[in-house]
């Protein structure tokens, strides 16, 4: 009986520090906690196309969709559209740190090019 408790409480703690860990590891937690501290943080699924990735820079959040050209060639993103969130305050970055932002994206994404909305085109 003792030995069944002992397994019991020890399967529970290991699992205890596997949610607390998965809960500490996870990208949307790391993802806010970088924007409120006004770092940059790219959260991307880079192997799936589909997902869109979000980037904080300064406390500005932009969300980005990935295009291809055509649905059967996996992995070449040809097209990366960012627009802000609407609760974003982008309104304070300069010139030199969308091409900051820029860069980082072309490092992931060598082939793609990378639009703007006009809003942001204009600091550009």
């Amino acid at each position: 009986m003792s030995l069944l408790v002992k397994i019991l409480l020890g399967s529970s703690i290991l699992l205890l520090f596997y949610t607390l860990a998965r809960r500490y590891f996870h990208p949307k937690r790391l993802f806010k906690q970088a924007q409120e501290k006004g770092q940059m943080y790219i959260w991307d699924a880079s192997h799936n196309i589909r997902r869109n990735l979000w980037i904080t820079y300064k406390s500005a959040t932009f969300e980005g969709e990935k295009f291809t050209r055509d649905n059967k060639t996996s992995g070449s993103v040809t097209h990366l559209i960012l627009t802000p969130s609407p609760t974003s305050n982008y309104h304070h970055l300069t010139s030199e740190d969308y091409k900051k932002l820029e860069l980082v994206l072309q490092k992931a994404y060598p082939h793609a090019l990378i639009k703007w909305p006009s809003s942001v085109k204009q600091k550009l």
